[in-house]
C-alpha cells in the first residue's frame, strides 16, 4: 500500500506521510451511477438516456476524506503545523486540478478542485482531516 500523495499537471507533490503526519485512515464513497430519464411522446413508461452522452454510465462525485496524526506537545501554536499543511496542499493546486492518489484504493487516481480541511486535538495528538470532492480517472496507475 502507498502513501496517501497529492499531486499536480507539473508533477510537483505533497505527501503528508513524509512530512510529519501519520496516515490513520481514509474513507472514498461508493461511486453512485448518474441515470437520466425522459418521458418521450409515443413511447409507453421512460427511455433511460444515460449512456447517450458518453456510451458509459457516468457518476456522480465522491467524497475521499483522509485523516492524519501527530503529536503537538504544548498550548501555544499547536494549529501552525496543520495549517502549514493545508497551505502546502493549496501550493500544489497553483489554480488547477490535482490529482489525489488514495492509500486504500491504489489502482485509481482522483482530480479535485480543492479541499476542506479541519483540525482538532485530543491531548498531545493533533488530527488533521481533509475532504476532498473528486471524479475517478482511469482504472489502473501505470507510473
Amino acid at each position: 500500500m502507498g502513501k496517501f500523495t497529492i499531486k499536480n499537471i507539473e508533477d510537483t507533490s505533497y505527501i503528508p506521510e513524509d512530512n510529519g503526519w501519520v496516515w490513520v485512515r481514509e474513507s472514498v464513497s461508493e461511486p453512485i451511477p448518474k441515470y437520466k430519464y425522459a418521458s418521450l411522446g409515443m413511447s409507453n413508461g421512460y427511455v433511460d438516456l444515460s449512456l447517450a452522452a458518453s456510451s458509459s454510465v457516468l457518476y456522480e462525485s465522491r467524497t475521499i476524506t483522509v485523516t492524519f496524526a501527530r503529536f503537538k506537545h504544548g498550548a501555544d501554536g499547536w494549529q501552525d503545523d496543520a495549517e502549514a499543511t493545508a497551505d502546502a496542499i493549496r501550493n500544489i493546486f497553483l489554480g488547477n486540478v490535482a490529482y489525489l492518489y488514495p492509500k486504500t484504493i491504489s489502482t485509481k487516481r482522483f482530480t479535485t478542485n480543492g479541499f476542506n480541511y479541519e483540525v482538532s486535538r485530543d491531548g498531545i495528538i493533533q488530527y488533521l482531516t481533509f475532504t476532498f470532492k473528486c471524479q475517478p480517472i482511469g482504472t489502473q496507475i501505470t507510473s
